[in-house]
């Protein structure tokens, strides 16, 4: 049975495809950790503000209030970063995903390309196995007729 031509290239893309694989578990976990970073400022922000109104509640202090509204600013601004990150993180996510598609399409290609060989090998070995036996089969009816009549009369 022949050799798979397309063999070198069907290994070389299914190591691909794994190192794909490797890439999107990767940029998703990037992306999940962006998202929990991102959750966690929410959760600090929402925080800071109870506990700044329940401070400024207390103490009326227009000061205080004044440094809680800036420190508030700095956190919307690392908000706003946040979620910008785990849009990227996102986006890189599905780039790598796509990649991923796109050389898995390619290895099933070549899978197919490769089962088609092989079907089409196993006929041509069935042929040849066919065209074998038949000549064994004639020489040696052949023989036999040789052996049966051994002056060669054809009668």
């Amino acid at each position: 049975m022949s050799a798979f031509p397309l063999q070198s290239v069907l290994d070389l893309a299914q190591r691909r495809a794994e190192g794909r694989v490797r890439l999107v578990r990767m940029a998703h976990g990037e992306w999940l950790l962006a998202r929990a970073r991102l959750v966690r400022l929410d959760t600090e922000v929402e925080n800071y503000r109870r506990a700044l109104r329940q401070t400024v509640a207390g103490a009326g202090s227009g000061g205080l209030w004044r440094e809680g509204a800036a420190h508030l600013q700095e956190l919307a601004r690392r908000r706003a970063d946040g979620r910008m990150e785990v849009a990227r993180r996102h986006e890189l996510w599905q780039a790598a995903l796509r990649d991923w598609l796109e050389e898995k399409r390619r290895v099933d290609a070549l899978r197919v390309l490769q089962s088609r060989h092989e079907q089409q090998e196993a006929r041509r070995l069935g042929r040849l196995e066919a065209k074998l036996h038949d000549e064994l089969a004639a020489r040696a009816a052949l023989l036999r007729a040789a052996v049966d009549n051994p002056r060669g009369d054809m009668t």
